[in-house]
């Protein structure tokens, strides 16, 4: 039996909070977000429920804040690792890339599971459309033409195909390579559009 942990045995709340992300996200990727309860979640900690609802609402909860922390990597973090490319070549790597490696960190199953969970909140990320749109007006300043689209609007479909090949890539039980479809579908749109 686990050794029972208090919060107030933890240097920080938020600390407790992460490990009970990661617990819960690790569990639901092992046997699926549904066949995982909350007491499974605390008791590999041996944390007690009452300290799950403290940080958590809910199961989905936990993947509203396991989605955020993603979002403020991929906001924060990538553009620096981006620096220097061409804009189409941001916008692939974005996309095709490190995108890629967050849903495929998950695995098909809890990406699958998260698509279509209750209360899940975080559906799309302002900030990574806000970073996509910019990729998106230097990928057309850099061409010199001036699509039919704005910027908006051509951020919105590489969103659109990226979603749509996550979704089939989780029907399909991860039996391609999700980093290779997307970036051939993104640069599909891209070249399309003058890009």
């Amino acid at each position: 039996m686990p050794k029972l942990v208090h919060l107030t045995s933890m240097p920080k709340a938020e600390e407790a909070k992460r490990a009970l992300a990661e617990t819960a996200n690790r569990l639901f990727r092992e046997k699926g977000f549904e066949n995982v309860g909350i007491r499974e979640i605390v008791g590999e900690l041996g944390l007690t429920t009452g300290s799950f609802y403290y940080h958590f609402k809910s199961k989905a909860d936990i993947l509203n804040y396991r989605a955020r922390e993603k979002e403020l990597w991929l906001s924060q973090e990538v553009p620096g690792m981006l620096a220097g490319l061409r804009p189409r070549e941001k916008i692939i790597r974005l996309l095709g890339g490190y995108l890629c490696d967050v849903i495929e960190e998950d695995g098909w199953a809890l990406s699958e599971d998260r698509m279509f969970a209750k209360n899940y909140k975080k559906r799309e990320s302002d900030e990574l459309m806000d970073l996509l749109c910019t990729f998106v007006e230097e990928a057309m300043a850099a061409a010199r033409c001036k699509p039919e689209r704005t910027a908006e609007e051509l951020a919105k479909d590489l969103m659109l195909v990226t979603r749509g090949v996550e979704y089939d890539w989780c029907i399909h039980r991860a039996s391609y390579d999700l980093h290779t479809k997307v970036a051939e579908m993104v640069s599909m749109v891209l070249t399309a559009n003058g890009l």
